[in-house]
């Protein structure tokens, strides 16, 4: 299966992701919902990612996280059809990150 982002936004604010202007540029996180699904059919599966400021990710660090300068939707946009393109489905239908392992495995 190849996947593509289908759609993205967030329910942290009232506003479309691309006009989302935070009060700290350099200091926020926000929660993003992401539908990804295969290409050219209908359906997909919704993947909730934190993006979050370099110096947020500093002070809070406590996972994985996609970190970015500002949020610019295009970047997240950019990144995001990436990491789709690394996702499989394993036997039991469930979506599985494939690529690099993470160190603590």
């Amino acid at each position: 299966m190849t996947a593509e982002l289908k759609e993205i936004y967030s329910l942290d604010v009232e506003c479309p992701l691309e006009n989302f202007v935070p009060e700290q540029h350099d200091f926020f996180e926000l929660t993003v919902r992401a539908m990804i699904g295969p290409v050219g059919e209908a359906g997909s599966e919704s993947f909730q990612i934190q993006v979050c400021t370099p110096k947020w990710l500093q002070a809070r660090c406590d996972g994985a996280r996609l970190s970015a300068d500002d949020i610019r939707s295009s970047l997240v946009s950019s990144t995001l059809p990436k990491y789709a393109h690394t996702l499989r489905h394993c036997s039991e239908g469930a979506p599985e990150a494939t690529g690099r392992k993470s160190r603590r495995s």
